[in-house]
């Protein structure tokens, strides 16, 4: 048997070793070589160091016992990018091309966590900053040769050798086949063709990318390195190669930086010596711009946009926009944006949206780009908060890099991504080495042992939030075998699993049987009532599909919510999650509303079917931004700002009820809950004048026109022969109902009866109450009432004894449900569905919280400011 000593030693090699791998990797990025492991196919040598290295970090973590699984926002996002680009390959048409760049990324990705382990012992990251850059100046000196040799041998002597010798060494055979073919390497300067600067990349615009990812770092280095003629030296050859790709996109990626060292680093607690450093290169590039040269034309040429291929990216954004419009949630599935555009595309033809954004988006849609461009940020923010010039580097690196993505997508390429994903690993670190055992006293590393979480874990404390994030997948919709299903219910299918593999899970879910055994005992009466009112009329696979999407999925993920959130995650974490499709929506809308892709009578509709809809989803979000703003003391501005887009994207749909219905859940909420005369005065003021103001400010609209000149054919004459037309049919099936799925059909077979009717049908009575009472009986809408009171007396309850904010906010959100459910049907649909249930758990677990929470606040003081 292994003794400890034993142990310990083979360890600790295990960590020399681990480090060492990781400093070669990342000076041979640049440089690596491909490997031909068949005809079509060539696999980036890289990727295997990648592969390997990632197994031994975790081996030996998991010898240790200390695997350290970074749990930052970058980590979730990458991986929750990595979860929807797999996702994406549901409904991609060309699944191989897809599993291709899946592979890469599942295969990649695990290097921003090594990096995020092993960086954080200050000597091992100063090490692996030198491999970085020293291997990009290997690249660079390279690059700089071969653009240096085409005035010896000629540029075109040169291209044939470089394609045929030099690239396939580092490209691979197949993969440089098709750079020929497609080559970008020639540029027109001056009305002179040369060569650019590609060195061992595809292009020179890679080339530019990898070169701006490392400069910062390397004239960093120059000041606080021993060897500071070595990182000088570094510096100007990686500055001198990036010039000579002539990539306007790496131009314009060194001025962004040029501006970020400037904003930065003009602080009096900087060195002068960065001071001074960067007003000389502003000074340089004055100077450059000021002197006649192909460097100058190339970057002042950036702006015109009738130069040839300016004017072509402006046609194949206007492409990628047109694609995203056309799938916005979900994309085209990953790899198969090409197909998209050219369906006889072949796959290493470069057919791209020349964007970084705009390429994510449109292969796997709006949430993935929004959470490209989250990691990007909160990458830039974790540098810069540090105040410490080393650190703060980072944020410059990361927005060359985002600068140069705006003209050019590097996220398949296998040296630029590994090397971001090193960047990102180095954002999420601490200043103060946490792997200097000499200095960590017992308790810090008590206190580290507490806050590690196992991989498993941590993505069963994310689930539930990725889903709440991502319900507008429900409209990406596909069959499995002979069930059809959608995005989102594989996401709540997996949340449930997932919670049930939590340890406690039975405890957990046998003590909420014996704290609420009155609602659930209701909610379980009214699936039945559902379930009987389905059997006893007319089945359909839409009926069905109801109950599985509608009723059943949306309890079992509150469940799990209960589960997972149950003493490991604040309310204020859900309700987050619950502002980001709502934002995201709304900055649609208000888009659609400025260039006029709205409804006949003007109103915007996003993904949905009607405004109605859209508004369904942005109303309740108002309310809950509102909380955010007042309890988030750090980053209460991000919610008073998402605050007015979403009231402003609500104003788009011109919907009126979701406006009376918040007047009516805040002036109730006041009444319930505040105290201060004054300050209760000011809030039913505001909640009384808003819908009024709302309402006149659309009085002169096309929507008010029609009602006032014809209101039987307006959507309020619709909506009273659809209550005339439900009435009805409440009359004939008072006990049993007619069942989920069969309104539609029942109701054009009675609209008859009651002349002049619209012209239009509808799927659900507009009145969330009558839906229970005809999809599930007297009996469904008899428990669902008595699941909103219980549940409201119980909160109303916990509110009076703990003065505890939470529950009224979850309070205000069930009383607009109700009150808007009295002109609409808030219920009966995925996304709304998934919205109450989160809600009912959210209250459980507020109601069953002992103490109030830290991040929370009494509403006696903070919530009347």
């Amino acid at each position: 048997m292994t003794n400890k000593a034993e142990l310990t030693e083979k360890t600790t090699g295990m960590k020399h070793m681990t480090i060492a791998l990781t400093m070669l990797l990342l000076f041979y990025l640049p440089i690596q070589s491909a490997l031909n492991i068949a005809p079509e196919i060539d696999v980036a040598s890289g990727r295997v160091l990648i592969l390997i290295l990632t197994l031994l970090w975790a081996y030996e973590g998991i010898i240790k016992k200390n695997l350290h699984i970074n749990t930052t926002v970058q980590a979730m996002g990458l991986t929750t990018l990595l979860l929807l680009n797999i996702i994406s390959l549901g409904w991609a048409e060309n699944t191989s091309w897809g599993i291709r760049k899946v592979l890469f990324l599942a295969t990649t990705i695990p290097l921003f966590f090594v990096i995020a382990d092993i960086a954080r012992a200050t000597k091992t990251r100063q090490k692996l900053l030198s491999s970085f850059v020293l291997g990009t100046t290997t690249a660079g000196i390279i690059g700089i040769m071969q653009w240096l040799t085409q005035f010896i041998v000629g540029y075109d002597a040169l291209v044939k050798f470089w394609g045929k010798i030099i690239a396939p060494i580092f490209l691979g055979h197949a993969f440089s086949e098709a750079v020929i073919e497609y080559s970008s390497w020639l540029v027109s300067i001056s009305g002179q063709t040369i060569m650019r600067a590609v060195g061992t990349f595809p292009d020179p615009h890679m080339f530019g990318f990898y070169l701006g990812l490392a400069l910062p770092w390397a004239i960093t280095k120059t000041f606080t390195s021993n060897k500071k003629t070595l990182f000088l030296l570094a510096s100007a050859i990686i500055i001198i190669a990036d010039m000579l790709t002539f990539s306007r996109g790496a131009y314009l990626g060194l001025v962004a930086g040029a501006i970020a060292t400037l904003a930065l680093y003009t602080k009096k607690i900087y060195a002068k010596k960065t001071i001074i450093f960067a007003v000389t290169c502003l000074a340089l590039l004055t100077i450059g711009l000021s002197i006649e040269n192909p460097i100058k034309n190339r970057l002042v040429s950036i702006f015109d946009v009738y130069e040839g291929s300016n004017n072509a990216r402006i046609i194949i954004w206007n492409e990628a926009i047109e694609t995203i419009k056309n799938h916005p949630i979900g994309g085209v599935g990953i790899g198969n944006y090409a197909s998209e555009i050219k369906p006889s595309a072949d796959y290493r033809e470069p057919i791209y949206a020349h964007n970084l954004f705009l390429d994510i988006t449109a292969e796997t849609g709006m949430p993935s780009g929004l959470i490209t461009l989250t990691v990007l940020l909160i990458a830039s923010r974790d540098f810069i908060k540090r105040k410490n010039p080393f650190f703060m580097v980072g944020a410059i690196s990361i927005a060359i890099f985002t600068a140069h993505a705006m003209v050019e997508t590097p996220l398949y390429s296998v040296s630029v991504f590994p090397a971001l994903l090193f960047i990102l690993g180095l954002s999420t670190i601490t200043t103060k080495d946490t792997r200097d055992k000499k200095t960590e006293t017992a308790k810090t590393k008590e206190n580290k042992t507490k806050k590690s979480f196992k991989l498993g874990e941590i993505i069963i404390k994310t689930l539930p939030l990725i889903t709440l994030a991502c319900t507008p997948l429900y409209l990406v919709r596909f069959s499995i075998g002979e069930i059809n299903t959608n995005a989102l219910d594989i996401l709540i299918l997996t949340t449930i699993f997932a919670s049930l593999r939590k340890n406690g899970s039975k405890k957990i879910i046998k003590n909420l049987w014996k704290k609420e055994r009155s609602i659930i005992t209701a909610t379980g009466i009214m699936v039945m009532a559902i379930i009987i009112s389905f059997a006893t009329n007319t089945p359909s696979t839409e009926g069905l599909g109801i109950i599985k999407s509608w009723i059943i999925l949306p309890i079992g993920f509150g469940l799990a919510t209960y589960i997972i959130a149950k003493n490991t995650l604040p309310t204020n974490t859900f309700f987050k999650s619950l502002c980001v499709p709502a934002t995201t929506l709304a900055l649609k809308a208000i888009m659609e509303y400025a260039i006029g892709t709205t409804t006949f009578d003007n109103r915007t509709l996003t993904l949905f079917e009607s405004p109605n809809q859209l508004a369904f989803i942005l109303a309740p979000a108002i309310l809950i931004c509102g909380y955010l703003w007042k309890t988030e003391r750090k980053n209460g501005w991000i919610y008073a700002t998402a605050l007015p887009i979403i009231m402003t994207g609500l104003y788009t749909t011109k919907s009126i009820a979701p406006w009376f219905a918040l007047s009516i859940a805040i002036i109730a909420t006041t009444i319930l809950t505040q105290k201060k005369t004054k300050k209760r005065l000011l809030l039913l003021t505001l909640s009384l004048l808003a819908p009024i103001i709302v309402v006149l400010s659309l009085s002169n609209t096309q929507r008010f026109n029609e009602i006032k000149e014809n209101i039987t054919h307006s959507s309020i004459g619709s909506r009273a022969t659809i209550l005339l037309v439900t009435k009805k049919i409440i009359k004939e099936h008072p006990v049993l109902g007619i069942g989920p799925g069969n309104f539609q059909k029942e109701y054009l077979k009675q609209q008859k009866y009651f002349p002049p009717y619209p012209e239009w049908a509808v799927p659900h009575p507009h009145n969330t109450f009558l839906a229970f009472w005809i999809f599930g009986g007297i009996t469904g809408l008899l428990s669902f009432t008595t699941i909103l009171l219980l549940w409201s007396k119980k909160l109303y309850k916990n509110y009076t004894k703990t003065k505890n904010a939470t529950s009224t906010i979850l309070l205000g959100a069930m009383i607009y449900f109700a009150t808007h459910g009295f002109a609409d049907t808030l219920f009966w649909k995925n996304d709304l569905a998934l919205f109450f249930w989160t809600i009912i758990a959210l209250g459980f677990l507020t109601i069953h919280t002992k103490n109030t929470p830290t991040n929370q606040y009494d509403t006696k003081t903070d919530l009347n400011d």
